[in-house]
């Protein structure tokens, strides 16, 4: 039965749009790096369509980047909303730059940005690589079958990983550490 709503079809373009991401990233980098000096930017558009047909061909790629593209697009829409946010209670463009900036909080918008940056990425490669390494790395029993035992599935794995107490109590003893760190510096 169709639907108004049936977005089915999107499905078959999930090639095209991260291809398009690729070629626009790795053209936008060439152009501003002027790396190989062309006022046009003609071999810079040769090889940013090269490394967009590459990674289209390459379904592994596709799949990341079909994975941390939505969550980078949020993200960033967090940080979006936010910055509205500060302007609809009064701020004014010159705080909210100055609080942006590295020198004042000792880059902590920096940093903070780059640690979510680094959790998408790491959690994207896990989504799109996880079970395929576990499947590979599950010990054989004598008789030549795979032992996958209890510890078949990837996410279950994850979440017995992070809810670990020796792994809590290392999370916990970083925050601690921290938050010393900052109250002892007086940071921000």
């Amino acid at each position: 039965m169709a639907s108004v709503l049936d977005l089915g079809l999107l499905q078959f373009f999930n090639v095209i749009f991260p291809t398009l991401l690729v070629f626009t990233i790795v053209f936008a980098i060439l152009k501003k790096t002027k790396v190989f000096g062309d006022e046009k930017g003609g071999l810079s558009a040769v090889v940013a369509i090269s490394v967009a047909i590459m990674t289209a061909m390459f379904e592994p790629a596709i799949t990341f980047i079909n994975i941390i593209a939505p969550w980078f697009v949020v993200f960033f829409l967090f940080i979006i909303l936010m910055v509205f946010a500060f302007r609809v209670v009064g701020y004014d463009d010159d705080f909210i730059q100055l609080a942006l900036k590295e020198q004042t909080n000792t880059g902590a918008f920096f940093w903070v940005t780059m640690g979510v940056g680094i959790l998408i990425v790491l959690g994207g490669l896990g989504a799109t690589f996880g079970q395929e390494l576990l499947d590979k790395t599950a010990d054989l029993q004598e008789d030549g079958s795979l032992d996958d035992g209890e510890y078949s599935e990837y996410e279950q794995n994850i979440f017995r990983t992070i809810v670990n107490p020796k792994v809590v109590a290392v999370g916990m003893f970083f925050v601690i550490c921290i938050f010393s760190v900052l109250l002892l510096t007086g940071g921000p």
